[in-house]
């Protein structure tokens, strides 16, 4: 395809590039968010207590115990992972979603209208559906955002009114994805939507932002010719974000999906756990990992970062056993 509008002339290291994309994640210790509040609402949801624990300054809790505090829910957000959030952006990423309750689905909606929720137990007595027919159905609502969960695991249903049409919603949900990112490619946002949107809608979407001036585009990663999306207002300030201290970026982080390409790349591992030297990434493992205990299967890394594995494990009050699959790789 061809490239249509102003192209700015301009690249960038890779270690800048990196060092910006951790300064936008807040994962930069000078930009870490004040509040569990604050997070949540920049962020749009949050995944994990791991993907919470980087971006926050001080004490925190595991996002669903954020509850009761801010009305949290769980559901298949977009991207389309378990993600906790507050019900306005439950109901934003529902409109974007854009999926209608089925007839016979329409029973169990009606019987979870209260924001407290039922038990699932209690769901499916109620409904005097069979345990096949209720399991498809409870699948269809919750994958569609017509039920999702209260911080106690009840189902519930969003209210019912619509903040935004589909396209709206939609080109909300990616503009603020870019902004936490602050640099992608349609191919990066293609990966981190797991295709719910698609492509061409994606472009229509950068090209809106472009003419509304928000964002700039070039070929701004030395030595790469693929096309980048960049916050407008970040084009001087991607540079100077070095700082120090090292931390493990757990593969559920939405910012390992944005990197798994170069993870692969540079350490020949799929999904996976990384670990930061800074700016940047040295090392990288797999694990299984049931209740507290951790059992490292792959690694790649020297001595340094089997010391930040030891020390992560011992933050999170883990038990690690290693058990690596033939011999171990060492970076050279």
């Amino acid at each position: 395809w061809l490239v249509k509008g102003p192209v700015i002339n301009h690249s960038f290291q890779e270690r800048d590039i990196y060092g910006y994309l951790l300064w936008k994640q807040r994962i930069n210790p000078e930009r870490r968010f004040r509040s569990a509040a604050e997070a949540f609402r920049v962020m749009g949801g949050i995944r994990s207590e791991y993907e919470l624990s980087l971006r926050i300054q001080g004490k925190f809790f595991h996002p669903r115990d954020y509850g009761n505090e801010m009305e949290i829910v769980q559901g298949v957000m977009i991207p389309s992972y378990s993600t906790y959030c507050n019900v306005k952006d439950a109901i934003l990423y529902r409109d974007a979603r854009n999926v209608p309750a089925k007839t016979e689905d329409r029973r169990l909606l009606a019987l979870a209208i209260d924001s407290k929720g039922l038990p699932r137990e209690e769901l499916y007595r109620r409904s005097g559906m069979g345990p096949d027919s209720f399991k498809q159905s409870l699948t269809r609502l919750y994958q569609s955002l017509n039920l999702v969960r209260t911080a106690r695991g009840n189902y519930r249903t969003l209210p019912v009114n619509r903040m935004y049409e589909m396209d709206e919603a939609r080109f909300r949900v990616v503009k603020r994805l870019i902004r936490s990112f602050g640099i992608v490619s349609a191919e990066d946002l293609g990966m981190l939507l797991k295709g719910e949107i698609p492509m061409a809608e994606l472009r229509k979407i950068l090209a809106r932002l472009e003419e509304e001036g928000d964002l700039l585009k070039g070929f701004l990663r030395e030595g790469s010719e693929t096309l980048y999306w960049i916050v407008a207002d970040d084009l001087e300030r991607i540079k100077g974000h070095l700082f120090q201290g090292s931390f493990v970026l757990t593969q559920a982080d939405r910012l390992s999906h944005y990197l798994s390409e170069d993870v692969k790349q540079k350490f020949g591992l799929g999904a996976c756990n990384v670990i930061f030297s800074s700016t940047r990434p040295t090392g990288a493992f797999k694990m299984s990992k049931r209740g507290k205990e951790v059992v490292i299967t792959e690694f790649v890394g020297g001595h340094q970062e089997r010391r930040i594995i030891d020390a992560w494990c011992r933050q999170w009050r883990l038990n690690l056993e290693w058990e690596l699959k033939g011999d171990e790789k060492v970076e050279i």
